[in-house]
């Protein structure tokens, strides 16, 4: 699975995408989620994980806080930090359930921006998962 910053070329951006098709890795993805919901993880670099790659150094930490702040940039490069809740962890680990399903189907899930389902629609970065190869929404 791929971990990428879009700057600009969207009216989505500035958004980080994670995309790829390994069932392997949603279920990695999903499995941080959850023990991120459940508290056995307090931190973890999305970018780090076990078949992840990061496209241009970026990086991405999945952080639990005390309140939904959605994902700020943090350095002067591609470095970025995600905060949400336990509660809010839960809910991107259920949102990326059905990712774990072989599907012949194109399907991609926001996390945050205006077309997000969970309720980050104010940050100022949105987050997008896709199924796509190349990262299409």
């Amino acid at each position: 699975m791929r971990v990428e910053y879009l700057h600009e070329g969207s009216p989505n951006c500035p958004l980080l995408r994670f995309y790829g098709n390994n069932l392997l890795d949603f279920s990695t993805l999903g499995r941080c989620f959850k023990e991120l919901g459940s508290g056995t993880l307090q931190h973890v670099g999305i970018h780090d994980l076990p078949g992840f790659e990061a496209i241009g150094r970026c990086t991405l930490t999945a952080r639990v806080g005390q309140k939904n702040k959605g994902v700020s940039q943090v350095g002067p490069g591609q470095d970025f930090e995600w905060v949400l809740t336990r509660e809010g962890w839960e809910t991107v680990g259920e949102l990326t359930e059905p990712f774990l399903e072989l599907r012949k189907v194109h399907m991609h899930q926001w996390f945050a921006g205006k077309d997000a389902k969970f309720g980050l629609e104010d940050s100022r970065i949105s987050i997008l998962l896709s199924n796509s190869e190349a990262g299409q929404w």
